[in-house]
């Protein structure tokens, strides 16, 4: 467990509470601060009642009531430092989101290791700036 990991915010978004609770102790174990919701409406209303802002979603490609990249550009407004991670069993039809250029993916079934690898790299790759006179924080790449 790193000193890094115990400062960052993964939000979990899947209809299935099983790959929630899978993934959420994956990350709880690696020390991140794991947040958990179902759908939309529960991904927004938890992540803007969090305490900490959300350094990463994961998401399943197909919600309930949107896709994982409508998600992901609905809280980039609130969080435009969030990573946004997309899991699907169908991956190889997808065809990457042109307008959610921050998205990757992740092919089911994964091990907890593929999924530890998989955050780890992704949150390594982007720092925000602290923010100066006002100015909200910009994602910079590393």
């Amino acid at each position: 467990m790193s000193e890094k990991s115990k400062q960052q915010t993964v939000l979990v978004v899947d209809a299935d509470p099983i790959v929630r609770r899978y993934v959420t102790q994956v990350l709880g174990e690696e020390g991140f601060t794991v947040l958990q919701a179902s759908d939309q409406t529960d991904a927004v209303e938890v992540a803007t009642n969090s305490a900490r802002p959300i350094d990463l979603m994961i998401a399943e490609l197909h919600l309930p009531s949107c896709r994982a990249t409508e998600l992901a550009r609905t809280l980039a407004a609130s969080f435009p430092c969030m990573q946004t991670l997309v899991m699907s069993s169908l991956y190889r039809r997808i065809v990457r989101c042109q307008d959610t250029p921050k998205a990757r993916w992740l092919t089911k079934p994964f091990s907890p290791e593929a999924l530890q690898r998989r955050v780890k790299r992704l949150l390594a790759q982007a720092v925000c700036a602290v923010p100066q006179a006002g100015i909200y924080p910009q994602c910079l790449p590393t």
